[in-house]
């Protein structure tokens, strides 16, 4: 019964927060994005559900257009000898009524922060001719999994976000990769 009393306690509490950022007239971005979900309690490793949530809230947040569906299901089917238990991706390209630019890339990776996600390494960044952010690259990792997220802008200005994320346990176990990527 304690569970559920929690339970019932933290929908209503995230209700009020909900209806009281809509009721008070605020128009900042803060109340128009969502909080992230609760981390799931532990430290064991996490599950892919858990990092599909981590996802798709970081993809919301940003606004990016729908997962490229070949993408998407090519690592939810398993390819070769990765099965589909050890990774996921999304892939975000430009649509006419929603561009994908360095900043929605920004905000996926702040995105990905607050839910507990810590980088592994340096941020790496190539500009363009013109000193603009042409390609940004940052790896992160979580509780047993590690997640590469990239943004790239193309010759005619097209940009594309993409995120791939990985159960190291489960690559080392398929063969594909001897030692934990996030250590170098």
């Amino acid at each position: 019964m304690g569970k559920k009393r929690r339970t019932v306690s933290a929908a209503l509490a995230g209700l009020a927060l909900t209806l009281g950022a809509a009721g008070c007239g605020a128009e900042d971005e803060a109340a128009k994005t969502p909080p992230p979900p609760p981390r799931p309690a532990g430290t064991g490793p996490l599950t892919k559900d858990v990092v599909r949530a981590d996802v798709d809230g970081a993809v919301a947040a940003a606004g990016l257009p729908r997962n490229a569906e070949d993408y998407g299901q090519l690592a939810d089917k398993g390819s070769g000898r990765l099965p589909a238990a050890c990774s996921l991706a999304f892939k975000s390209f430009d649509e006419e009524s929603t561009p994908v630019d360095l900043s929605r890339y920004d905000t996926v990776v702040g995105a990905l922060r607050d839910r507990a996600w810590q980088p592994a390494g340096e941020r790496k960044e190539r500009k363009a001719r013109d000193g603009a952010v042409g390609v940004a690259e940052q790896l992160f990792e979580q509780r047993g999994w590690f997640m590469v997220t990239e943004y790239h802008e193309a010759a005619d200005g097209q940009g594309v976000v993409t995120l791939r994320a990985h159960d190291i346990a489960c690559v080392k176990k398929s063969g594909i990769l001897d030692q934990d990527p996030t250590t170098g």
